[in-house]
């Protein structure tokens, strides 16, 4: 991936014949401005066995969405809940823009038992 004038590259993993599995590469922190922006990056491709067609493969939709951010549970780090009280998560960027509408699957664990769960884009209420 290039942006920015600066390129980065991830190591994909075959997992078949048929299929590879590679993470996106992650842009330059200080060279995305808006952390609550989607980025479009300038050139996207693949370095794969001399194949030069997926060098530039920039006819994609492809696009970076800012990382989900939450907010420290309190100054000391301990959040303090009365008994069947909601634990609320503060954040932003907790449901990035998804095509056709898709949403993100969460599960929060409290110890070891899921609880029930709403999503905003600013809110985790478990």
């Amino acid at each position: 991936v290039k942006y920015a004038g600066h390129e980065s590259v991830n190591v994909c993993k075959v997992l078949n014949t048929t299929t590879i599995s590679c993470f996106a590469p992650s842009l330059k922190a200080e060279y995305s401005m808006d952390q609550d922006t989607m980025k479009h990056v300038d050139e996207f491709g693949f370095i794969f066995n001399n194949v030069q067609a997926l060098l530039t493969y920039n006819n994609t939709g492809f696009v970076y969405y800012p990382n989900p951010y939450l907010e420290p549970l309190s100054l000391s780090g301990v959040l303090e809940q009365k008994p069947g009280a909601p634990i609320i998560l503060k954040g932003r960027n907790l449901v990035p823009s998804a095509s056709g509408g898709a949403r993100l699957n969460y599960t929060v664990l409290i110890g070891d038992r899921p609880c029930s769960l709403t999503v905003s884009d600013t809110q985790l209420l478990c």
